[in-house]
Parts: C-alpha cells; structure tokens; sequence
C-alpha cells in the first residue's frame, strides 16, 4: 500500500514538473501578448483571439503556405518587420501586433484589418473591402466572435449558412440584394 501510494506521488510530482515549461511559456506568452498589446495600442482580447486563429497557441506551428510561429507569419511579413526568428514569441508577437496596428491604421477598421492580415493586403485593396474568399470571411467572423461579434459586417452574419431555402432565393428573379458597407470603396467607421 505504501509503495502505491509513493508511486502516486511520484506520478503527481512528475507531471508538474514537466507541465511546468507549459505553464511557464503559456504566462510568458500571455505576457508578451499584454505588453505588445498595451504599446500598440491594440487590444489584448483581438490579438489573443488572432493568436487562437492563426496557430491555436502553438509557437511552433507552421502552415501549408510557410507561415510560422503564433500569429503565423509569412517569410516577407517577418523580414518586413526584422524578424529573425518567427518562432521566437517575443519576436512574433511583436510583428504580427506592428502588422496589426499598420493594417488598421491604412484600413480603418478591424474587420478590413484582419481581412488584410489573412488575405493581404492588396486583396483588400483590390476588391476595396473584405475580399469574396471564403477562407477570409470565416477568418473574420471567427475572430471578431471571440473579441467583439458587434463589429461584425452585416454581410458577414450569415456568409457560411447556406440552406436550400436561401439557395432558391438566390435564383428568384427579383432577389432582394443587401449593401455590404466593407465591399464598397466608400464605407462608415462604426468603431469610433
């Protein structure tokens, strides 16, 4: 009985000991997200949920496309702000959120600011809002949900809800047609 007991301890003692790299890294990164976030200006709970989006948390990960690190960054976006290790979460942290700030400074809002941080920039540019790319929408919707659902673009609410009944009204010959305000060159900026 004393042996099992030992041998319990020993168990419990050894899982904290070796989740504690994952609990040290987690705070680490937790921190360097509160302090990249607070000196851009950007918030916190936004780059937490970029962060969530891009790499579930993993500092490691890598996409099918080459980008790495948590806020997956492309080789050019990382050589474009001096990154000399993309895995290295300070260093990460500190380009994604630099990108971040840059994006809705040119475009104004964080809906069309994380369209360019997914799709590029030029994509925006391009189609003059959020670009007509699935991946790209459900990027949008996706974090804007976990910061802030009201910022939302109406044309965004129910993008990937294709039912057979929404399906016949798209064929209707006189089908009621919505304003997507991020589509057009001209839009309001709702967020203040």
């Amino acid at each position: 009985m004393k042996i099992i007991v030992n041998i319990q301890k020993l168990t419990l003692c050894l899982l904290i000991f070796w989740s504690m790299p994952v609990l040290a890294e987690s705070n680490t990164i937790d921190h360097i997200v509160q302090v990249e976030a607070k000196e851009k200006g950007i918030p916190e709970a936004l780059v937490k949920a970029v962060i969530a989006a891009e790499s579930s948390n993993n500092p490691y990960a890598v996409s099918h496309k080459g980008a790495m690190g948590l806020m997956q960054l492309m080789p050019p976006t990382a050589k474009r702000f001096q990154v000399t290790d993309a895995f290295d979460p300070k260093q990460n942290i500190r380009a994604g959120t630099t990108y971040l700030k840059l994006l809705k400074q040119q475009f104004g809002t964080w809906p069309l600011a994380l369209a360019a941080y997914n799709a590029g920039e030029h994509k925006v540019e391009k189609y003059g809002g959020i670009p007509p790319y699935k991946e790209t929408r459900d990027y949008v919707v996706k974090i804007l949900n976990k910061y802030n659902s009201k910022l939302i673009p109406a044309s965004l609410h129910n993008h990937k809800i294709k039912t057979k009944k929404s399906t016949q009204m798209a064929h209707q010959d006189n089908p009621k047609t919505s304003v997507d305000i991020y589509s057009t060159s001209l839009f309001f900026n709702v967020e203040g």
